[in-house]
C-alpha cells in the first residue's frame, strides 16, 4: 500500500492513532525498553525517543503497515511544564502512563481544540487517552519533584518547526 505523501492531517487518521495508542499501552514494557535504547531529543519541559516500527511487536507494526500514512511511535517524558503549543500539521492520540509504585503525579494537561476560543486545564491520570487533532493548543504542567510519561503516536510524523507556541 502506498502512504499518502500528504503533509497535512487528515481528521480521518484519528481513528489510527487512537488504535495505535491503545495497542502500543499493551505493549507498554517493551516501548520503554525500545525507547531506552533510542537516541533521546529534548524539547522545552520534556525528552522524548522515537521507537522505530521495524522494532516494534508485530501488532503495531501491521498497524502501521495498514495505515493511509505514516505513523509515528513515540514515549514522552515530561519533567516540566510544557508551555502552550499546536502543531499544525500533526496530529494524534496519547496515554498517560501509571506512576512509578511510591510515585505521585501532580500534573494537568491543558486542550482547546481547533474553533474553540477557550480551553481548560484538566488533572491528569494514569491510563488516560487524549486526542489531540492538528492545531489543538495543549501543555502541560507538572509540580515540582513530579514528573510524567506519556506513550504518543502520531501522523504525519512531528516537525520541529510544526510546532507553534500560543497563548491561552
Amino acid at each position: 500500500m502506498n502512504k499518502s505523501n500528504n503533509t497535512t492531517w487528515d481528521p480521518a487518521w484519528l481513528s489510527i492513532t487512537r488504535n495505535a495508542v491503545a495497542e502500543l499501552e499493551r505493549h507498554v514494557e517493551t516501548a520503554m525498553h525500545l525507547a531506552h535504547k533510542e537516541k533521546w531529543g529534548s524539547a522545552e519541559g520534556l525528552e522524548y525517543a522515537y521507537i522505530p516500527t521495524p522494532k516494534l511487536p508485530k501488532e503495531l507494526r501491521d498497524i502501521a503497515s495498514a495505515a493511509p500514512c505514516d505513523i509515528e511511535y513515540e514515549v514522552v517524558h515530561v519533567v516540566d511544564s510544557v508551555p502552550l503549543h499546536v502543531h499544525q500539521l500533526s496530529g494524534g492520540s496519547i496515554v498517560v502512563l501509571h506512576p512509578l509504585k511510591g510515585a505521585q503525579m501532580d500534573a494537568e494537561f491543558y486542550i482547546r481544540l481547533p474553533g474553540e476560543t477557550e480551553g481548560t486545564w484538566q488533572r491528569i491520570h494514569g491510563g488516560e487517552h487524549i486526542d489531540i487533532p492538528a492545531g489543538t493548543a495543549h501543555g502541560f504542567r507538572v509540580s515540582t519533584g513530579t514528573d510524567v510519561w506519556v506513550l504518543s503516536v502520531d501522523t504525519p510524523h512531528l516537525k520541529e518547526s510544526d510546532r507553534v507556541f500560543v497563548t491561552h
